[in-house]
């Protein structure tokens, strides 16, 4: 997502300077067209279509990910987050002994990485199906996300075809070769690491990650495109 919005806002001429997220500013009410820029809006569900009838004239995508690469990502980025819902003596812990064992403050990345060590990534999976996964947006199902009983889109990009689909995206519309050529520069903000460090998926982890995401593997085309 971090990459996305910085390649809109130079697309859009309105580079952010530094991490997008937090440069960018956040409507956190029904935004009305008009507003020049580039910024978030966090629409209330019960305003999604209010909205889409006042910018009826926008085009609207989205992009989507493979359900098994988008938990390993959590794995490595949220697990934080896991950590303080489930194991919040872990999480508090997080914060003292690396810093303890360093003699400094310790960053998000290395304490994630300290959770790691107490939670492995099998544990990780087996908890999310106890559990499930309506209490983090980012691990909730896309297809919930997306809201597509509400939203029409466009076209929805998987990201692992992300250069090539945002560059057909915008070639089917006016923003130029100013928008196309911000794609050019299109790096990656807080990329996780690769399935490697986690070691091997089990027959176990996999059954349960298709069956948690068994909606977005069937209505978002995975289970196709695996099964191709």
């Amino acid at each position: 997502m971090y990459s996305l919005l910085a390649a809109l806002g130079r697309a859009d001429g309105d580079p952010p300077a530094g991490n997008p997220r937090r440069v960018l500013p956040m409507i956190r009410s029904e935004p009305t067209p008009g507003r020049g820029g580039s910024y978030e809006a966090a629409v209330p569900r019960e305003a999604v279509a209010r909205t889409l009838r006042r910018f009826h004239d926008y085009r609207i995508f989205s992009v989507i990910r493979d359900p098994f690469d988008r938990i390993v990502s959590n794995y490595h980025n949220k697990l934080n987050r896991f950590a303080r819902r489930f194991a919040p003596a872990l999480y508090a812990a997080s914060y003292i002994a690396p810093a303890i064992s360093r003699l400094r403050t310790v960053t998000s990345v290395e304490r994630i990485r300290w959770v790691q060590r107490h939670v492995p990534f099998d544990d990780f999976v087996e908890r999310l199906g106890v559990e499930g996964v309506s209490w983090d947006v980012h691990v909730r199902p896309q297809v919930q996300l997306l809201a597509l009983d509400a939203i029409r889109y466009e076209r929805l990009i998987p990201m692992e075809e992300l250069l090539p689909g945002l560059r057909q995206l915008l070639a089917a519309g006016s923003a130029g070769e100013r928008a196309r050529g911000a794609l050019g520069h299109l790096g990656r903000w807080n990329a996780s690491s690769g399935l490697r460090e986690v070691g091997p998926w089990t027959a176990r982890t996999r059954a349960l990650v298709g069956s948690i995401y068994a909606a977005d593997l069937d209505q978002l085309g995975y289970a196709v495109r695996r099964a191709a």
